[in-house]
């Protein structure tokens, strides 16, 4: 919901930004000069058949598809679910996919791509280029057991900030709530560092829910190589914290603001594209301009709500539901297509994992390993 006028005049700022960006792609943006990623160790995917005809979920690039499909071979048959992992609504977005899309086809005519979209904006710009489009969320196929509630009261911390500790986020928008946050994130990269020193003087009494003694953020050293909090371990430390705050204003679905509401916490977020608000709810989220003082409003407003976790979690689940089942009746449909029986239930139960993804998965040795199976 738009609250007032100086929210009006910034999306109509943010949609004349992003029309220009438009402009400027249609006319110089050209794909032909992206080159995959070839040398990538790890990668984001996860394989649902290991024989022919292969089924492979896929969280990577477009222009890294054909990787995945030199590995099942070209005379194979397979078939890739593709994630978005980013934005999609742009001029851009529409004629890259549209030239790796192409491209692949013709490389690779055996092997049938669905693209899985975050918004409805996306499948339909996307449809343009392939019937294979679908609007199925990412975040619908988090594993709401991975996030138990936990008791509302008392907790230490106002909000909680899940996400890597780098200059899109926009962690350095809590200054005005300095003390009361709960932040879990890495500085694996050294490009982050200068952001994280950022972070140090904006924030300098957040605390590091990576380290047990939770220490303040003014006290990590400069150049402190933080690792990312195991994923085990992560609703313990959601449920510190009132209410889940994510600031940044473009990226794909972004699973941290569903994994705030499957723990029960209310959402403070910016105004964004990228899908992240498809399972939002006036009730307990709140979307509000990338302003320190606004956030701070937001939180405090949401606190004194105190909606009950259960029934943000249940709410969420409900809003979940349509996007898992066509997520389920595409697999089965695939099936179909390839008379392969299966039995439903049992079928969904024997493949389903968190996200329907593996992530950092050592390539291409993990890959191969699965894929001998079937000879074996």
């Amino acid at each position: 919901m738009i609250s007032n006028f100086a929210d009006q005049i910034y999306l109509v700022k943010d949609r004349t930004r992003r029309r220009l960006t438009d402009i400027r792609a249609l006319l110089l943006y050209n794909p032909s000069s992206i080159k995959p990623h070839d040398h990538r160790t790890y990668r984001n995917y996860y394989l649902v058949r290991n024989k022919e005809p292969y089924i492979l979920v896929l969280m990577e690039s477009f222009e890294d598809m054909a990787v995945f499909s030199e590995a099942f071979g070209r005379d194979k048959e397979a078939v890739i679910l593709k994630f978005l992992p980013w934005s999609h609504e742009s001029v851009e977005a529409v004629k890259h996919v549209r030239y790796f899309y192409k491209q692949h086809q013709e490389q690779f005519p055996k092997h049938q791509v669905h693209i899985l979209c975050n918004t409805e904006k996306e499948k339909r710009l996307l449809s343009v280029i392939t019937p294979h489009v679908h609007y199925i969320n990412q975040n619908a196929l988090i594993d709401e057991r991975l996030f138990p509630l936990a008791a509302r009261e008392p907790r230490e911390f106002d909000v909680a900030y899940n996400s890597r500790l780098v200059r899109i986020k926009r962690q350095h928008l809590l200054t005005e709530m300095d003390g009361r946050i709960a932040l879990f994130g890495d500085t694996s990269n050294k490009i982050d560092w200068d952001y994280f020193n950022v972070l140090r003087r904006t924030i300098p009494h957040a605390r590091m829910l990576y380290y047990s003694h939770k220490p303040y953020l003014k006290d990590i050293p400069q150049y402190e190589n933080i690792a990312y909090a195991a994923y085990e371990a992560l609703a313990s430390r959601l449920n510190q914290a009132y209410t889940g705050a994510i600031l940044s204003r473009a990226e794909g679905a972004n699973y941290a603001s569903a994994e705030y509401l499957l723990c029960g916490l209310p959402v403070v977020s910016t105004y964004n594209i990228g899908g992240r608000d498809v399972f939002f709810d006036d009730r307990y989220c709140r979307t509000v301009l990338p302003n320190p003082h606004k956030i701070k409003t937001a939180v405090e407003e949401l606190i004194a709500g105190k909606t009950e976790p259960a029934f943000i979690r249940e709410e969420t689940l409900k809003k979940m539901e349509p996007h898992r089942q066509r997520f389920r009746e595409l697999l089965f449909n695939i099936h179909r297509q390839f008379a392969i029986p299966i039995n439903k239930e049992d079928y969904w139960r024997s493949v389903y994992v968190n996200k329907m993804l593996l992530f950092g998965s050592k390539f291409p040795e993990t890959l191969n390993a699965a894929l001998q199976i079937k000879s074996a």
